[in-house]
């Protein structure tokens, strides 16, 4: 038992390193303190134009140096996972927060589940709209698609559109959130 937690342990010290060296703006993002899961807006509810209805459950934020442009574009996915119950999957969508944090241009993420249907929204903000598109091109999205269920899969990118924004059209409001 001592031994696999010794193996565990390493296993996620070489991880980091190679994620350290690879990406150099995950290195700067997290020396800096950038790097925020902001609570505000944590049990919000975001409803589709179809009425579904997804309760907000997580949010990463990379503070930026200084707001470069006001063409940013938002990264909307909606899809069901292919194995696992929902509580799984909350706890797996952590891992790739460790690529995002790395990658150009991301600044922001949230993540939204309807329990009812076990169907997940990611909603990003990136710095560009090619930053965007890149996206959907990269190893993260890949990992999605793959471990996503059949015709399930859904996203677009929204240029010129601010997360909060996007979020705010979306938002049901009830208790004072959002």
């Amino acid at each position: 038992m001592k031994v696999k937690i010794i193996v565990i342990i390493l296993s996620f010290i070489i991880f980091f390193i190679i994620v350290a060296l690879g990406c150099p703006n995950f290195t700067s993002n997290v020396l800096s303190g950038r790097i925020h899961f902001p609570e505000e807006n944590i049990g919000s509810l975001l409803k589709l134009d179809n009425g579904q209805t997804f309760t907000v459950f997580r949010r990463l934020k990379v503070e930026e140096n200084a707001r470069s442009n006001n063409r940013q574009a938002v990264f909307f996915v909606r899809f069901k996972f292919d194995r696992f119950d929902i509580k799984t999957n909350k706890v797996l969508s952590m891992i790739p927060a460790i690529f995002l944090i790395g990658m150009n241009g991301f600044r922001e993420k949230y993540w939204a589940a309807d329990e009812n249907t076990n169907s997940f929204l990611g909603i990003y903000e990136w710095a560009t709209e090619d930053l965007a598109k890149n996206y959907q091109n990269s190893f993260i999205f890949g990992m999605l698609t793959k471990r996503s269920a059949s015709n399930t899969l859904f996203y677009r990118i929204m240029p010129d559109t601010s997360l909060s924004q996007f979020v705010e059209r979306l938002s049901v409001h009830q208790n004072g959130k959002i």
